[in-house]
């Protein structure tokens, strides 16, 4: 039984270490996707505003895809899954969404969609919030308990 489940071990191991090596590659193609777009998008002439929030919107997403795969290293070396890296995950996709919105607001827009993209500004802002708020109780927990233990 425990020949079967070092096996299992092993093929879960191999399986997080192709998928982080994936994750880098893709993390790769977007930087290299957004940076040949802001030098298209200035000789093109485009506004500099929106070439900046897409490539801060696609820095966003490398930062997201190199948490998850901080994430999976760790819990390669150590068995043990932390909420940490799932709250920052969190909190930079809500930010990337507020961006998101953001950019689509300077487009010239109905007056419907600026109700919808109000109310999806204030639902991302309160998740991040949320989010900033668990994560600093986390922190400050650790440091209490690690102080009544030490």
């Amino acid at each position: 039984m425990r020949k079967i489940v070092r096996i299992l071990e092993v093929f879960d191991d191999i399986v997080y270490t192709a998928i982080s090596g994936f994750l880098i590659l893709i993390s790769i193609t977007i930087f290299s996707y957004a940076f040949v777009n802001f030098m298209v998008g200035l000789f093109q002439h485009q506004p500099v505003v929106h070439l900046t929030l897409k490539v801060l919107e696609d820095m966003l997403l490398i930062l997201i895809l190199l948490e998850i795969i901080w994430l999976v290293l760790n819990y390669l070396k150590s068995r043990t899954l932390t909420v940490e890296p799932f709250l920052f995950i969190g909190i930079i996709s809500g930010v990337r969404k507020i961006l998101i919105i953001g950019a689509h607001s300077i487009e010239e827009i109905s007056l419907d969609k600026i109700k919808i993209y109000e109310f999806e500004t204030v639902i991302s802002l309160v998740v991040v919030v949320a989010l900033v708020i668990s994560l600093y109780l986390i922190r400050k927990s650790r440091s209490l308990y690690l102080d009544k233990k030490g």
